[in-house]
């Protein structure tokens, strides 16, 4: 894989709710790149130099699944989107920073995407 410049991808996050998106990565042919054996990486942050993530995804912790028909799988259990209403967040919603790194076998990292998460708090309660 060589150096590639970041796309920009933005999601929404309801906390309370399963976190899912999908995406594809396809070369300049319009081919899904093979990514079966990478590993990758995602930090969501509420600021752009905070300093700790709210959450961090990876292939090792089952927050990102890599496949072979280039499909990036990015997930958040509901029970985890929860706690991220502590200290509250605005009602009205947020806006939260993210980015994907994506290592090869031999050590090359590339940031494949990064963007904005906006943060949509529901009305009702878990029970």
């Amino acid at each position: 894989m060589s150096t590639v410049r970041p796309a920009t991808i933005n999601f929404k996050l309801y906390p309370d709710a399963t976190f899912g998106e999908k995406t594809t990565l396809r070369d300049n042919a319009g081919v899904a790149v093979d990514l079966s054996d990478r590993t990758a990486r995602m930090q969501i942050r509420r600021e752009r130099d905070a300093p700790d993530a709210l959450f961090t995804l990876t292939t090792e912790n089952g927050g990102i699944a890599l496949g072979a028909d280039g499909g990036i799988e990015l997930s958040i259990d509901a029970d985890d989107t929860y706690p991220v209403l502590a200290p509250p967040i605005d009602r009205d919603g947020e806006v939260w920073y993210h980015d994907l790194l994506i290592t090869a076998p031999d050590g090359t990292r590339d940031r494949l995407y990064q963007g904005v998460i906006i943060v949509q708090p529901g009305i009702t309660v878990p029970a």
